[in-house]
């Protein structure tokens, strides 16, 4: 456009813009994504290693890369495979059934645990009135620094030992702050349900105090591993959106129940 509203008495030189972002042939995807992002640029040009220009990267096609990159996160978050709407029924559901199987069998695996606290729980019935409570509030934390940490690592936030640290240090903080703060509110919550609502013979400070104990350690680690574990991925180059899903969230519950069963087994038993 500017060229053709320039004058004809002027020169190529006076015309020409030298600060030209391009990127070369062997250069990843996300290289090119990132340039036109960050220079707000319609397209950028391709060269090879001799600085000729083989082609253009425009931004429909960057907005189609994030497209598709964005839908297969999602499939292996959700551990559905490669989705393809053109499946019928039957074949979609042979498609998700294997990942549903192995969270069967990790749960049966929970089960098989839960059952060694079986005095436990005959002992103290109270126990299972906040279940749910450290279960959601553990899987909660995860999720969240699991969805920080993947973000990060897209963004290339953390393409360093040193960012990647950084990273871990300031999440895991954020963990223990939000651990304790949670873990202090159950303690008060529980306490005082026990008082009004009366469940056992066991005093309402020492059930409290299994659930702080098992708040505060389920929670803390979770983070942990929603930190840890799609960095670890990104290390050996798995995708890490690979971390989420059914798998993850059955894997914490199975640290969270052992914490809490394990705590009131320790104080009643």
């Amino acid at each position: 456009k500017q060229l053709i509203m320039t004058r004809s008495g002027k020169k190529i030189f006076e015309v020409m813009n030298e600060d030209i972002q391009f990127v070369y042939e062997y250069e990843t995807i996300e290289k090119a994504i990132q340039s036109v992002k960050d220079y707000d640029k319609n397209s950028i040009p391709v060269l090879n290693s001799k600085k000729q220009i083989l082609g253009i990267v425009t931004a429909d096609d960057v907005f189609d890369e994030i497209v598709e990159n964005t839908e297969d996160d999602y499939q292996k978050m959700a551990l559905i495979g490669d989705h393809d709407s053109s499946l019928s029924a039957v074949g979609r559901a042979s498609q998700r059934l294997p990942w549903l199987m192995i969270a069967v069998v990790l749960n049966l695996v929970i089960a098989t645990i839960l059952s060694l606290f079986d005095a436990t729980l005959v002992q103290v019935t109270a126990l299972i009135l906040f279940q749910p409570t450290i279960l959601g509030m553990a899987g909660n934390i995860g999720t969240q620094s699991l969805a920080v940490t993947i973000l990060g690592l897209h963004l290339e936030e953390i393409d360093s030992k040193k960012t990647a640290r950084k990273h871990i240090f300031k999440e895991m903080t954020v963990g223990f702050i939000n651990s304790l703060f949670l873990a202090t509110a159950a303690f008060a919550f529980v306490t005082l349900f026990l008082i009004l609502v009366p469940t056992g013979n066991q005093g309402a400070v020492s059930i409290a105090l299994v659930v702080f104990t098992a708040v505060f350690s389920s929670m803390f680690i979770a983070g942990s591993m929603g930190v840890l574990v799609p960095l670890i991925f990104n290390h050996y180059h798995v995708n890490p959106a690979a971390a989420s899903g059914p798998i993850m969230t059955t894997i914490n519950d199975l640290v969270t129940l052992i914490i809490y069963f394990g705590v009131a087994t320790l104080v009643f038993l």
